[in-house]
């Protein structure tokens, strides 16, 4: 009986291994990337049953969005797709950037640029990075689903030889390019599926292109379905030549040293650089992933784009961390190549930047982590006091008076739908088909000055995080008080305040609840 019992043992090990070795996930740092991970991100289950519901119902209460250029797919994402993974959203967007992060590991493998415990450094550093902390909203489904396809597609592509696989990639490729930033960064996978090749000049790129013209069509078949079939008129993802011109005057310097890599890649000299290459493919993989959102206007090509990404990563930028989904597999390789140059001077200097960089990463990750925790405690509170309220009407007006904005995760302010969507999670908390399906826009303000007749929702608490956490640990409450008063004239104008966020790193006002 032992011996079968080894048997299958070591019959199920090789079956793993084999596998493992076709995915290209041997040697993947499984204890320490799990660790690393959940440490980051584990507050997503925490955090995320509140941050949900926006973007869905929105999507459904007013049809104009989807005239606005968005592939068809993205109603099913926002619909039943939502509501078959509703309440398990955390789940579902903890799992996804994990498995990218296995892809990214299977991906920088093939090229063989670098070695395994760089291969390693670069992977738990596409985990941890903290960027798109707006992953916790729903309003980025599309975004994850998008950047999972994507992933899994690149993968497919530079591993597989079967036709039936390379054109599932292919369709992969094209779902995900409903993240319209994905159309831009598809040039990555496609040199380099062409260096896997090797081809030894240019003129063998460009029989390589030839060979392979399919590959190119996915991003080009994308814009010109939606052109002729999706946009029944203006919307913001409209493209003119003005906002293109902005976009490729920031790529010159990129496309420069993409050039220099590309002409140099064979010169030993060159290739005794350590960390160069690495260094500029990954300011290359950033760019790209920046091409999008420049072209929009999001950045502007000038000295402005460094601040501007600098708040985004780590500011106070509400959900627009989500422009920054594709920038850790850049990021990654400008510290993996950044520390290959340091390690000619110094191993020691290359590992403490190793160990600094980790880190960095997961600090800042679990700090943005527990804003997003209070926040959600903060709207728990909320909607707690409102469900309360017996008579909730939505005929009734609703003025949300918050003195406590400065605890809002990333300084994200509250819209006057995600108002009408806590007074909707009141009515019918518990009820999942009308919570889901009957959400009508409320009658709400964020002044009374404004709407001078209503019920008063007072939100007061804790002035710093700090404080919030102390409540936390020592009541297992963080001291958010919500009062709901239906008295005429409750709100006076003197209550709502019309001071702005700034977009300073808000850890740095944890302590003190500075608007920066």
């Amino acid at each position: 009986m032992s011996v079968m019992s080894d048997t299958s043992v070591a019959e199920s090990g090789t079956r793993l291994q084999n596998f493992l070795d076709r995915a290209g996930l041997r040697g993947f740092p499984w204890k320490s990337a799990t660790i690393l991970y959940t440490i980051s991100w584990s507050w997503l289950f925490i955090a995320g049953d509140l941050n949900v519901l926006d973007e869905p119902l929105y999507w459904r209460t007013y049809e104009i969005f989807r005239n606005q250029g968005f592939a068809p797919w993205v109603n099913f994402l926002f619909t039943d797709f939502f509501d078959f993974i509703f309440p398990r959203y955390s789940e579902f967007v903890f799992l996804a950037h994990f498995a990218v992060g296995l892809c990214s590991f299977a991906i920088i493998s093939s090229l063989k640029l670098l070695e395994r415990s760089q291969i390693n450094f670069f992977s738990l550093i596409v985990l941890i990075a903290p960027f798109n902390t707006a992953r916790v909203s729903s309003m980025t489904i599309v975004y994850t689903f998008g950047l999972l396809a994507f992933a899994i597609a690149w993968v497919l592509l530079i591993r597989a030889e079967s036709k039936v696989v390379k054109s599932l990639a292919l369709l992969l490729f094209f779902i995900s390019f409903a993240t319209h930033s994905l159309v831009f960064f598809y040039v990555i996978p496609l040199l380099h599926a062409c260096s896997i090749s090797e081809p030894k000049n240019l003129n063998a790129s460009i029989l390589w292109c030839r060979k392979n013209l399919i590959l190119f069509l996915p991003p080009f078949m994308y814009v010109g379905l939606r052109a002729a079939l999706w946009t029944n008129g203006p919307n913001y993802h409209d493209v003119n030549f003005e906002k293109l011109l902005n976009g490729f005057k920031f790529l010159i310097p990129t496309i420069a040293a993409g050039s220099i890599v590309f002409i140099c890649r064979r010169s030993p000299r060159f290739r005794n650089l350590l960390g160069i290459r690495t260094f500029l493919i990954g300011l290359f993989a950033s760019s790209i992933g920046s091409l999008a959102y420049l072209i929009m206007g999001f950045y502007r090509a000038d000295l402005s784009f460094f601040r501007t990404f600098a708040v985004t990563f780590l500011g106070r930028s509400a959900w627009l961390s989500r422009h920054q989904l594709l920038q850790a597999f850049g990021f990654a390789l400008i510290l993996v190549g950044f520390v290959q140059l340091v390690s000619v001077l110094s191993t020691g200097v290359a590992k403490f930047l190793k160990v600094s960089a980790i880190g960095f990463c997961v600090f800042f990750a679990v700090c943005f982590g527990f804003e997003y925790v209070v926040d959600s405690q903060k709207q728990d509170r909320i909607i707690d006091a409102l469900e309360n309220k017996s008579d909730l009407v939505i005929s009734r007006n609703y003025i949300f008076v918050d003195h406590v904005a400065t605890l809002n995760a990333r300084g994200r302010p509250y819209k006057l739908t995600t108002y009408s969507i806590w007074l909707h999670q009141a009515k019918y908390r518990g009820d999942r088909k009308n919570l889901l399906n009957n959400f009508t826009p409320w009658n709400v303000s964020a002044d009374c000055e404004e709407m001078k007749d209503g019920t008063l929702v007072l939100i007061k608490g804790p002035k710093t995080h700090w404080d919030a956490l102390k409540n936390w640990v020592s009541d297992g409450d963080m001291g958010f008080e919500v009062t709901v008063d239906d008295t005429p004239g409750a709100c006076k104008p003197e209550m709502v305040t019309r001071e702005k966020i700034s977009g300073a790193i808000p850890i740095l006002f944890y302590f003190t609840g500075d608007k920066g």
